[in-house]
């Protein structure tokens, strides 16, 4: 289109040009009283009307062009970047963080919003334990709680549920394992630190002798002491190792 505007637009100036030199060699061509002012009127109405669109339709096209320009290499150099670039696959979680993440979530749940998950400590057994065996340790953190004997239902509640987390869910070769239970004391002194002052622990073949759909597990930490004074092979206990009210 733009060529033909452009032929047109020439073709006009020429027979302008032409026209007002010798205007009777349109005389074939325009009927009437041949002139250079009305050969002038016509041939310059045509050349303007002819530039006129010869710049819209430039204009047009010169849009149409930067619009291509500007997808299409977007287009390619996406698709380029998405081919180089690898997909990132999710590495496989090993069980102890499987575990963990699962510690996690029953101490938030049953802990409640006063306890929280600390860290998860996996470590070999020891010499006189089976071989290839672990020993785990729990710890958790404790914001507050209303008096001793609430902390320990609670605390034997959310030891239990741990243990049978570790002993029965988790693919851990674990055969002892430990409960800490990590607060902010104050000493005589009126030192606030972060401290140790509860611990629960029991072993696999204690775990394994209880019924634990009838155990009342709000009572964990007595049953714990207990049986360590009874039997000779059970590794149990429940310390309170600060004085809680």
């Amino acid at each position: 289109m733009t060529d033909l505007l452009t032929l047109l637009l020439l073709a006009s100036l020429i027979c302008l040009i032409v026209g007002l030199i010798k205007p009777t060699a349109f005389s074939r061509f325009i009927k009437g009283e041949i002139t250079r002012k009305r050969i002038g009127l016509i041939f310059g109405i045509a050349a303007f009307v002819f530039f006129v669109l010869f710049g819209i339709t430039t204009d047009a096209e010169k849009a149409k062009v930067i619009g291509t320009r500007d997808t299409t290499p977007l287009t390619t150099t996406n698709t380029k970047e998405t081919q180089k670039s690898p997909i990132p696959i999710p590495a496989n979680k090993t069980d102890q963080q499987i575990l963990e993440e699962n510690l996690t979530n029953i101490v938030s749940s049953v802990g409640g919003s006063d306890m929280s998950h600390r860290s998860l400590q996996v470590e070999k057994s020891d010499p006189d334990r089976p071989k290839d065996t672990q020993m785990i340790t729990v710890s958790v953190n404790v914001k507050s709680f209303y008096n001793k004997n609430s902390f320990l239902r609670n605390t034997g509640k959310l030891s239990s549920s741990l243990f049978k987390a570790i002993y029965d869910a988790s693919s851990m070769k674990a055969y002892d394992v430990f409960v800490f239970y990590y607060a902010e004391t104050t000493d005589r002194y009126g030192n606030n630190k972060d401290t140790v002052v509860l611990v629960y622990a029991i072993d696999k073949a204690t775990y394994g002798k209880i019924n634990w759909q009838n155990f009342d597990q709000s009572n964990l930490c007595d049953f714990l002491k207990q049986e360590s004074k009874v039997s000779d092979t059970a590794n149990t206990a429940c310390n309170v190792l600060v004085n809680i009210q």
